[in-house]
């Protein structure tokens, strides 16, 4: 009965630690969800690429809960980080989808297809960040 005892202490925590970390995963979802939603319809390039725009900020929003909750000492410090690093991404990416060579679709187009690497880098940024959570160090 004591190991049971002891057992389900201790699987009780892990579990609810583990419980915590998922919640992050439908924050995501849920910005998918609402990018999905305000994508659907008839909307010009300029309007996509607002859309896109929020579902970043969506993403940097779920980060920032996550650095709040696991990283209060060096919050601030990591927030702007990732803010800069978005905004460098963006330039970068936006350099990427901009060759020399234009072709007719250059312009709104190309911005918007280049939010994709911007999209991953910050889902890709929230993965490391529980990966590094439920790390056993």
């Amino acid at each position: 009965m004591k190991k049971l005892i002891t057992i389900f202490l201790l699987v009780l925590p892990i579990s609810t630690y583990a419980e915590n970390l998922l919640n992050y995963k439908t924050d995501i979802e849920k910005c998918d969800k609402q990018f999905e939603h305000d994508m659907d319809g008839n909307l010009t390039s300029a309007e996509m690429i607002a859309v896109t725009d929020s579902q970043v900020i969506c993403y940097e929003s779920v980060a920032h809960k996550i650095i709040d909750k696991y990283y209060s000492k060096q919050s601030e410090p990591m927030k702007n980080n990732l803010r800069e690093s978005i905004i460098a991404y963006k330039k970068n990416a936006n350099d990427m989808y901009n060759p020399d060579r234009c072709y007719n679709e250059c312009g709104n187009l190309t911005a918007l297809m280049a939010y994709s690497p911007i999209l991953d880098f910050v889902k890709n940024y929230i993965e490391h960040l529980t990966n590094a959570i439920n790390s056993d160090f």
